[in-house]
């Protein structure tokens, strides 16, 4: 039911389109009576003009129609059929207006010309007769409430279309939440975390955005994938990262005539003085701390005296510098010492987070979720590469070639491949999106800390190979590409909306309302 206000609006509503109506037919009028060139008209030419364009005290049926609260409204329900006639009629008047219009003009020339007016004569009474014939016919109209059907219609209309702009504008404003976070997890592997880092810059080649944009819900890693991880999780692009490993390969990995003489082949200690690691580290970082991120970040340690692992996470470690958390998770044994980690609770000695998990993603998947309960993420593990041809890792110091059982891949074979079917466990019962693994396989084993160009040129061509031929990995950024694709179209308007026109749209919607 209508209430009084209602009913008030409206008739205000059609009451300015009438008078906007009658406003333009009389300034057409205006013109028919001779205004052009100041020349009047004949009396018996401004006879056959049509009656509502006769001077402007002229009462004509549209302005009779809208008096001081007066509506056209009719007594009985308007047809879509009378609708559509009242259109057809008022494109009709349009157009014999015009023509109109132009029999006039043409007799005014022939009339200052001096030439015989008798047949343009004959021509403007007959179109006037014709403009006064649909103009009965449009008075019909408007009394049988044809005129305010149409009007109220449209009114409706932009009603509508006010509503949907109100609607929309928050998701223009505020960007709307992935509906489940990525999480990205890296492998341990030494030097040869270049091939988990040539994979990201191809994700980020693609989709446009750095690895800290891709992962919303948190870099995770180990060893040199905690390296990685921390620099990543500061707003470094994988490019970025890339070069830190390939600039700075020599000043890591290499030995001393120092270090011949006192730790001969690493009998005595580590193979490599960690003083070149620590300097590139703090390079990167400087005195950040855990907290210091874009999006969560965590490492996994080990403590060497519990042999327990340990996540230290901005979560649950934001006081641990990025130096220490670095520096512990990288310190593999037989390769660098171990670290001395201060937390707020104390101290331990580190050491490389591969005796606990070389693949950090159940440690992952835990901090997440203690942070983010009911949530289900997606999570993405990259690895640096794997073989079934195992060979000494003769860099890595005397003890590790002496010994099989301190050769890092093999230890991390068995604990790797029980942590891939752990997470496929997690996303059958669906803890998790979905799990993504990828891993280049070598062709032999390529040491973690060989620095050869050799070797780098053989890692960069395997990882062009994979990122190029291997399908699940193009099927994963296709996913990724058109996931992003689909939260723009949701937080940006379409094209050719300018975001100021929706603004003020809404704020005279608000206005009117």
């Amino acid at each position: 039911m209508k209430t009084q206000k209602d009913s008030k609006q409206a008739n205000i509503s059609l009451k300015t389109y009438a008078i906007a109506r009658l406003a333009s037919l009389l300034l057409m009028g205006g013109a028919y009576a001779g205004g052009s060139g100041g020349t009047d008209l004949q009396e018996e030419t401004r006879e056959a003009m049509p009656r509502i364009m006769v001077g402007s005290s002229q009462s004509g049926t549209y302005g009779q129609n809208f008096q001081e609260g007066q509506t056209s409204e009719s007594t009985t329900p308007v047809s879509k059929k009378q609708i559509e006639a009242y259109k057809r009629h008022e494109a009709q008047y349009e157009e014999s207006l015009t023509k109109s219009m132009q029999a006039h003009a043409e007799l005014e020339k022939a009339q200052e010309a001096g030439k015989s007016t008798k047949k343009l004569t004959k021509k403007v009474k007959e179109l006037a007769k014709s403009v006064h014939d649909i103009e009965e016919k449009l008075e019909k109209d408007v009394k049988a409430g044809a005129q305010q059907a149409l009007l109220e219609k449209e009114l409706k209309k932009e009603e509508l279309k006010k509503s949907k702009v109100k609607t929309s504008e928050p998701v223009v404003k505020i960007e709307p939440q992935e509906e489940h976070d990525h999480i990205l997890t890296l492998h341990g592997g030494g030097f040869r975390g270049i091939l988990e880092l040539m994979q990201l810059k191809a994700i980020e080649e693609e989709t446009g955005l750095k690895t800290f944009e891709l992962f919303k819900g948190g870099i995770y890693g180990t060893s040199t994938g905690g390296l990685a991880a921390l620099m990543l999780a500061r707003g470094m692009s994988a490019g970025e990262v890339l070069d830190v490993y390939l600039n700075n390969g020599n000043r890591i990995f290499s030995w001393s005539y120092w270090d011949y003489i006192t730790n001969p082949l690493g009998l005595y200690r580590s193979a490599f003085d960690a003083t070149e690691l620590e300097a590139v580290i703090k390079e990167q970082v400087g005195d950040a701390t855990l907290a210091d991120v874009k999006v969560p970040v965590g490492v996994v340690v080990q403590n060497a005296d519990t042999q327990e692992g340990i996540l230290l996470s901005s979560a649950s470690h934001p006081e641990v510098s990025m130096l220490d958390a670095g520096r512990g998770t990288s310190a593999a044994t037989t390769y660098f010492d171990a670290r001395e980690i201060k937390t707020k609770n104390g101290s331990f000695v580190a050491r490389d987070g591969g005796f606990s998990a070389n693949d950090p993603s159940e440690y992952a998947l835990r901090d997440y979720r203690r942070f983010n309960p009911g949530k289900k993420p997606s999570i993405m593990t990259l690895g640096t590469g794997e073989t079934d041809a195992y060979k000494p890792h003769v860099r890595a110091g005397l003890w590790a070639f002496v010994s099989p059982a301190n050769n890092m891949d093999m230890m991390f074979k068995n604990q790797m491949a029980n942590t891939r079917k752990a997470m496929k466990e997690h996303q059958d019962i669906g803890d998790v999106q979905d799990y993504n693994y990828f891993n280049i396989k070598l062709p032999f084993n390529i040491d973690l800390a060989d620095i050869s160009p050799k070797s780098i040129a053989l890692m960069k061509k395997l990882a062009a190979q994979f990122v190029q031929t291997d399908e699940g990995f193009k099927t994963y950024i296709a996913k990724r590409k058109l996931e992003i694709q689909e939260r723009q179209s949701l937080r940006l308007p379409k094209s050719g909306i300018d975001l100021n026109e929706l603004r003020d749209l809404r704020i005279d919607g608000e206005r009117a309302s």
